[in-house]
């Protein structure tokens, strides 16, 4: 079975604050095609996080070791599914239901179905474990860790545990095939500069977001295909975290394989690769739904010309 929501009301903040499963859409939650999936990522994260402490017992996700070291809970890995974040409209209520479970001796895993008036418009998995910092203020320096006290085993997670296989695969580098692409035909198309900014993709811990990852998949694709990545909803992304770079480190995000289903779909393998080492902090696998062209801009391009060597 998997732990309760909502988590109680925290002191002195409303129940939507605290855990609701209700928020009114408006422009902070908005983008262009709907739903922004970036504000989405943010609020999911943050409910696990809820879920998580509410697991433990305490009124805040505030996390200590045995030591009293902070721990940090670090997502692992996303999957977002089922996407159609583009059929909602300003003043709809986005309804949350979530649960989490721990899958292993130090992973939790968290499940959250998102409707607007009943009708689906994503689910969202997510997977986490603990870290502290080995290094004051180094985010590379980072080492598994457990929270103190610990509670009790959960039950596990359900049949379907395929996100943490997945994530250990990605990290042990020896999957074969994920979304139709095959690691074996792995390509180097493309790849773009990012330069992330402290002021908007690192959180109150200092590390590079979660949900930043996201965006510079976006900023990537919007880079390399400009003629459609204006029209285009996410369906499906999974994003599997590797590692993180400190404030000022500068990334490349290589585009490894592409697929196109006519005016219909977009499909993309991208890896984001830390510039001071070379290291591939992240793998991200996303299909976007085509809008129709009258519901978008005009055409800002053409995809191979935009696409620059890697």
């Amino acid at each position: 079975m998997f732990h309760a929501l909502p988590a109680p009301p925290l002191p002195g903040l409303s129940p939507r604050d605290a855990a609701s499963d209700a928020v009114t859409l408006g422009m902070p939650q908005l983008s262009r095609n709907g739903v922004s999936e970036n504000w989405l990522l943010k609020e999911a994260g943050h409910r696990h996080w809820l879920m998580l402490a509410d697991t433990f017992g305490l009124p805040v996700p505030a996390f200590r070791d045995r030591d009293g070291a902070t721990l940090y809970a670090t997502f692992t890995g996303l999957r977002l599914s089922g996407g159609a974040l583009d059929r909602v409209a300003e003043h709809d209520r986005l309804h949350f239901a979530g649960r989490i479970a721990r899958v292993s001796r130090t992973q939790y895993r968290s499940v959250q179905t998102v409707t607007a008036d009943g009708r689906p418009v994503a689910t969202l998995e997510l997977l986490s474990i603990f870290l502290r910092r080995a290094v004051a203020g180094d985010n590379r320096s980072v080492l598994r860790a457990l929270p103190h006290p610990c509670p009790p085993m959960l039950a596990d997670s359900g049949p379907d545990s395929s996100l943490a296989r997945l994530c250990q695969g990605f990290r042990r580098k020896d999957w074969l095939e994920h979304r139709g692409f095959r690691r074996a035909d792995r390509q180097e198309i493309a790849s773009v500069a990012i330069d992330p900014c402290p002021h908007g993709d690192f959180n109150g811990a200092g590390f590079l977001y979660f949900a930043s990852f996201q965006s510079i998949l976006d900023r990537a694709e919007w880079a390399l295909f400009r003629n459609v990545s204006a029209r285009a909803v996410t369906t499906d992304r999974d994003l599997f975290y590797h590692g993180n770079i400190n404030p000022g480190e500068r990334l490349t995000v290589r585009l490894c394989g592409q697929r196109r289903d006519g005016t219909a779909s977009l499909s993309h393998w991208f890896e984001i690769l830390r510039d001071s080492d070379g290291a591939c902090i992240a793998d991200g696998f996303t299909t976007r739904r085509l809008v129709s062209s009258a519901e978008a801009e005009p055409d800002m391009g053409n995809v191979d010309g935009a696409l620059r060597p890697a």
